[in-house]
């Protein structure tokens, strides 16, 4: 009987999804079926602003929880969002800074039409300088593509944090259970503290700083410039093109990253070996 009731109920969800698919595609709205004490629309909005740029925008805030958010360099200096239609995110300007607050809430989908992600999307203009940029997640995904500023701080809590040539004097990244990705980036000053995490450290140039570690996978890319100094514990593992070293070890280099904590893995590949680990 228990069975009879699972496929009743089963093919009730498929009739639903069907009827639901042909209402929103012949409508074009942008609607889910998901589950949150009994089955729920949920239909997504989407929004374009600008901002003007006699502003005089230099500092950057945004807070963001169960969002995809990517700050990218363009032409024009707009925010554009895919929301959940109660959920709209607050764009706010006062003195020098822009403000963002995108509160999306994690949803259990049974079916959805088209993608259903909370998403805010930043283009900053190339000729705009920024002294400041602090972003704020949680459970989500954040991406900086092609962006400069003086100071950087990234903070997420169960998600992705993703650098992709980013230009800063002074970055901070705070993540736990993350991946985090720093890739082909200028950064003259880092402070890296991670847990339970996945990190890949790759193309830094010139750079100085700490990394602190607790539980967490490093894969570290060695172009010769970069000099570390590995001081770990616990059940850490430190290794080189394939070759175990010590817990405690200096690779020499001009420039210097401190890399401290326990119960870690760093793996260390020159280009010749990144392919290898």
């Amino acid at each position: 009987m228990k069975l009879k009731y699972f496929l009743i109920a089963g093919l009730g969800l498929m009739v639903s999804g069907g009827l639901l698919a042909g209402t929103t595609y012949a409508f074009g709205t942008h609607r889910s079926l998901a589950w949150e004490n009994g089955p729920q629309l949920v239909e997504m909005n989407h929004d374009s602003q600008v901002i003007s740029t006699k502003e005089k925008i230099n500092k950057i805030v945004v807070n963001a929880q169960y969002q995809q958010v990517e700050i990218k360099r363009g032409k024009n200096f707009e925010v554009n969002s895919t929301y959940e239609k109660a959920s709209k995110p607050q764009v706010t300007t006062k003195g020098d800074t822009l403000t963002i607050n995108g509160n999306g809430r994690e949803q259990n989908v049974l079916f959805h039409v088209m993608n259903n992600t909370s998403k805010i999307t930043l283009t900053v203009p190339s000729e705009l300088p920024l002294d400041q940029l602090v972003l704020e997640g949680e459970q989500g995904q954040l991406l900086l593509n092609d962006v400069v500023s003086e100071n950087v701080s990234v903070t997420n809590n169960g998600g992705y944090i993703t650098f992709n040539k980013v230009d800063g004097k002074k970055v901070k990244v705070n993540s736990v259970q993350s991946y985090v990705n720093i890739d082909n980036s200028d950064i003259s000053n880092i402070e890296l503290n991670a847990k339970y995490g996945n990190l890949f450290l790759n193309g830094f140039k010139n750079t100085q700083g700490t990394v602190m570690l607790e539980n967490c996978y490093v894969d570290f890319l060695d172009n010769g410039e970069i000099g570390l100094d590995i001081d770990l514990l616990g059940m850490s593992t430190v290794t080189k093109n394939n070759e175990e070293l010590p817990i405690k070890t200096v690779i020499k280099g001009e420039n210097n990253i401190k890399i401290t904590g326990y119960d870690s893995s760093v793996v260390i590949a020159d280009e010749n070996h990144q392919y290898d680990v």
